[in-house]
């Protein structure tokens, strides 16, 4: 029987380099995780290898100081260099048993799911999270609206914790919670503020207050 390992995931930041208004790496992820962030995935398809590992060491630092985890999109092997918490996987990256391989048992595998088939078989491929969306249109990424009636059947198709991501705004954070939701996946609606700590407060309030709700509702 696979044991299902649970982190917070409650408020997952992504970096997005288009909303840095000229601030660096650690100027925008710095106050995510001050206002509550607990995740920080590195994502930066533009970047050279060797820029991203420059990047990753900054963020994995940073994280390390926050006692938050530290995820790279896609890239298994500066995952390894740096030492990273874990890995996210698309759809057209490395199969999930392989990554597994290469980076060990204590690694965390996160996996792109579209629908309750993909999260089923993500979970046999031995991940430990999926991330759901696009939820809603996304304004910074491409990526087919699934809506919430599919982010309701993959959470009930999983044991795996379920992040929502897609287009994720204040005012649609109850209604993700209220389909399962372990957390949500931001970027624009973080990082595009003056003040990235004070919006970060305010989404984790909200965001702690659903989750407990919800909670209560299971017990």
């Amino acid at each position: 029987m696979t044991v299902t390992r649970r982190f917070d995931l409650l408020l997952y930041a992504i970096t997005e380099k288009r909303y840095s208004r000229g601030r660096s790496l650690i100027e925008l992820m710095e106050p995510c995780l001050k206002g509550g962030a607990s995740v920080v995935q590195l994502r930066d398809k533009d970047a050279s290898t060797r820029e991203l590992v420059s990047e990753a060491i900054e963020l994995r630092n940073l994280t390390r100081a926050h006692s938050a985890l530290f995820i790279i999109n896609d890239r298994v092997d500066v995952t390894l260099v740096v030492s990273a918490d874990g890995v996210h996987l698309g759809s057209d990256d490395m199969e999930p048993a392989l990554a597994r391989n290469l980076l060990g048992p204590d690694k965390i595998i996160g996996k792109t799911v579209r629908n309750a088939d993909e999260a089923g078989e993500a979970e046999l491929q031995g991940v430990d999270y999926v991330s759901a969306g696009s939820i809603f249109k996304s304004e910074t990424k491409d990526a087919p609206v699934i809506g919430l009636g599919a982010l309701e059947n993959i959470c009930k198709a999983t044991n795996l914790p379920v992040v929502a991501i897609g287009g994720i705004k204040l005012e649609n954070l109850e209604s993700i919670f209220a389909r399962g939701a372990s957390g949500v996946a931001v970027a624009k609606e973080l990082l595009d503020f003056p003040d990235i700590e004070e919006r970060a407060k305010n989404l984790r309030t909200v965001i702690d207050k659903l989750n407990s709700e919800t909670a209560g509702k299971q017990k």
